[in-house]
């Protein structure tokens, strides 16, 4: 798993590969974002989210972390 900022992230596995876009946000500030992002994962992980999921819901989370003041 690579996070890329605001282009997302991608994983790898192996059965596969995916990508996610990020969703477009106003930064405000980048911090916690790699926090959020694996928070993100590890919940939809435990979930039973297949991989795609996973990483569209931690692109997600991360994404609202950076477009508000402070983690």
């Amino acid at each position: 798993m690579v996070t890329l900022a605001a282009d997302g992230a991608v994983a790898a596995d192996p059965t596969g590969g995916c990508q996610v876009s990020a969703p477009p946000v106003t930064e405000i500030d980048p911090v916690g974002a790699g926090d959020s992002f694996v928070a993100g994962y590890l919940a939809s992980f435990l979930d039973g989210a297949d991989p795609s999921r996973r990483l569209h819901i931690a692109a997600t989370a991360a994404a609202m972390s950076v477009s508000a003041q402070s983690d």
